[in-house]
């Protein structure tokens, strides 16, 4: 038989417990978020290009970052090189460094190069190559700003 007062104790212990438990439970799942480097600059971005061979001086156009959807390391950009809102460049995600692999897109371009994203994750410096088909890389630099 136990004491009313026991039992008291023995009921704030268990709430106090499962409190703690929960709230631990719960700061593990939104660390797990945080590391993902992606979520830093899944968003829509200003793109303020450099590309004297193909288009004007200067160029700006957006662009859309979202997560690959089977790979926990890349991101699709959407409108990568403003060829097409529905056409998309894979990065791969390593911290604040993104490097495009050695890809052609639709229409022959074949692109590769890197990318740094900002401290405080507002700005992303493009440097990367094209190849119109030619055979010769022209270097393109980039800009991308988060609104």
């Amino acid at each position: 038989m136990m004491y009313p007062f026991a039992k008291n104790i023995l009921r704030i212990c268990s709430v106090t417990f499962l409190i703690l438990f929960v709230t631990g439970c719960e700061e593990l799942l939104t660390d797990l978020d945080a590391s993902d480097d992606r979520e830093r600059i899944v968003d829509t971005w200003k793109c303020n290009e450099s590309d004297p061979y193909l288009k004007s001086a200067r160029s700006v156009y957006w662009v859309e970052i979202d997560k690959h959807p089977s790979d926990s390391n890349r991101v699709i950009i959407f409108n990568f090189f403003d060829l097409d809102e529905d056409i998309y460049a894979e990065v791969i995600v390593s911290g604040n460094n993104l490097t495009l692999p050695n890809q052609t897109l639709e229409g022959g371009f074949t692109f590769h190069g890197s990318g740094q994203v900002s401290r405080n994750a507002d700005e992303i410096d493009w440097e990367y190559f094209f190849d119109d088909g030619s055979g010769e890389d022209k270097k393109v630099t980039a800009v991308y700003t988060r609104l």
